[in-house]
């Protein structure tokens, strides 16, 4: 479930996911656990609001985490407030930041029997001591067992609904990545849908900073032979898939041209760059890294620093955690993303400030 923050959403605006109601809380306590991502510049706040009257009222925040979170799944707990007497419900509020980049999600909503700690610390909207923040990395979790209080999203919204009383828009049920680069999940949690296979297609990641290989210039158009692969924030489009071919060859797949190191003298001799012709091979090696077979050197960003536009290069060693990269899935054609908008802008005559994010999108 996530959170699409695109035209014609504006700022702080809410999607609001309901549980049904609850029985009261026993004196010993239950634990709230679920799996959240808030990747982009323009992140929001995800909220977790226990209720125990309908409408709006009676509600507290019990969670609350605000801006970008890292490119990755992590685990969020909140205990229940004991209540012995009165159902309740649960409320996962996403508000819109500033811009298109700010797709929250969530995944693997999980409810046990006794009290827990806030993970991380600083989601506790009431601290009571300053407490070490602590977040826990990604992992598989074991199958959600069925349950009214229980949801993986697999097949369908559970016992959750849509809440229409104060929110603005809805959180949608999806699967892979959302539709807006540099932002948001590029697979859901349970299951790592949309992780492709070991060769492509997709978009090769850099791994220390989650930048991807892009084509200099944006690779919108077919380029000159010779163009320089740069990294660049943002996976998953379609003009950024690159593929590992049976026979070894690695193609950008946009326009089917093949990753060949320049050659020659200078200081550019081992820039990678593009060419119509493919003559050279490459293979994975077990720790991650893309190994270029004719020279056995392999691929990392230029002086060591995956920075916006900063050009790829091999590299005499291997294995650094500066020459991992993994594959991430590509997302749906965004030529048709745009189309909507577009037709959007139209109909609903949105204003200049909504087409220009519209645009910049594209």
């Amino acid at each position: 479930m996530f959170i699409e923050a695109s035209s014609p959403r504006r700022p702080n605006e809410k999607a609001r996911f309901i549980s049904q109601s609850f029985t009261a809380v026993p004196v010993k306590g239950k634990c709230l656990h679920f799996w959240y991502h808030m990747f982009g510049a323009d992140i929001g706040t995800l909220n977790v609001l226990q209720k125990t009257a309908p409408g709006n009222k009676s509600e507290k925040i019990i969670w609350s985490l605000s801006g970008q979170q890292g490119n990755q799944w992590l685990e969020g707990r909140v205990a229940l407030s004991k209540i012995p007497s009165i159902s309740y419900w649960i409320v996962f509020e996403g508000i819109r930041g500033n811009s298109y980049r700010g797709d929250i999600a969530i995944d693997d909503i999980l409810i046990k029997d006794g009290s827990c700690p806030t993970l991380p610390a600083n989601a506790d909207p009431n601290p009571l001591s300053t407490t070490p923040v602590v977040t826990t990395p990604f992992t598989l979790p074991p199958p959600i067992p069925p349950s009214l209080y229980n949801c993986d999203f697999e097949k369908g919204l559970c016992n959750y609904t849509q809440e229409h009383i104060t929110d603005v828009f809805n959180w949608t049920r999806h699967q892979g990545g959302t539709y807006s680069g540099g932002t948001g999940p590029t697979m859901d949690h349970t299951k790592q849908q949309g992780v492709v296979r070991a060769n492509g297609p997709g978009s090769l990641q850099h791994m220390l900073s989650a930048r991807c290989l892009h084509i200099y210039l944006g690779g919108f158009s077919k380029p000159k032979e010779g163009t320089i692969i740069v990294t660049y924030d943002g996976c998953g489009e379609n003009r950024l898939e690159f593929q590992l071919t049976s026979d070894g060859y690695l193609k950008w797949t946009k326009f089917n041209m093949c990753v060949s190191q320049r050659k020659g003298s200078g200081a550019n001799a081992n820039d990678l760059v593009l060419m119509n012709s493919c003559t050279e091979k490459w293979t994975f090696t077990a720790g991650g890294s893309l190994k270029h077979i004719p020279t056995g050197w392999c691929v990392m960003p230029s002086k060591g620093s995956a920075t916006n536009n900063n050009k790829i290069v091999l590299s005499s060693t291997c294995g650094t955690d500066n020459q991992k990269f993994r594959w991430q899935p590509s997302k749906l054609h965004r030529d048709y993303f745009c189309h909507v908008l577009d037709v959007a802008f139209i109909h609903q005559l949105i204003s200049t400030v909504i087409w220009q994010t519209s645009w910049y999108e594209c």
